[in-house]
């Protein structure tokens, strides 16, 4: 039997190795979930890139129609076993980064250095938009929440060069 503890490492290491400015939390599941794996990030890569990783790895799968969990055959970029399970990732965005894409938002919907939503703090202590749940503009559907993370997840999607104000 694979050491899981140590398959744990190996994937943070693959993770720092392919995106070395972000700072990867691996922890291991204990008891009936031992085995399985969270990672979990602040900004840096998109979730999607990281899945790029972390799915070849996770040797678990689930068939919801069975109501069955089974195992796959997974390895490391490498190209060595994994002995992992379910691999649950989770990627934080922070006040900081949010800020910046509030900003990019606004450039590209409603001009350079147009007016933004104030950023407030939730009572958990994580970062808000204030009026989040609102319109960007009255014609567009789009919320300045929905926005935010959206453009976490593809920057691409609010440069200016492409705007349509």
């Amino acid at each position: 039997m694979r050491d899981v503890a140590a398959d744990a490492k190996k994937l943070k290491r693959a993770l720092q190795g392919r995106f070395p400015t972000a700072a990867f939390s691996v922890r291991m599941s204990r008891g009936t979930g031992y085995g399985n794996v969270y990672v979990s990030w602040e900004d840096g890569p998109t979730e999607r890139v990281v899945r790029s990783i972390t799915d070849a790895a996770e040797g678990k799968r689930f068939d919801a129609m069975q109501d069955l969990g089974y195992h796959v055959p997974a390895a490391f970029p490498d190209g060595s076993e994994s002995s992992l399970g379910y691999i649950l990732t989770s990627r934080r965005t922070s006040r900081r980064f949010a800020e910046r894409l509030l900003r990019a938002v606004g450039d590209y919907w409603n001009g350079p250095g147009s007016p933004i939503p104030a950023m407030g703090s939730h009572p958990n202590g994580e970062w808000r938009v204030e009026f989040g749940d609102a319109p960007i503009r009255p014609d567009l559907r789009e919320t300045w929440n929905e926005a935010i993370f959206r453009a976490a997840s593809d920057a691409r999607l609010y440069r200016r060069e492409d705007a349509h104000a």
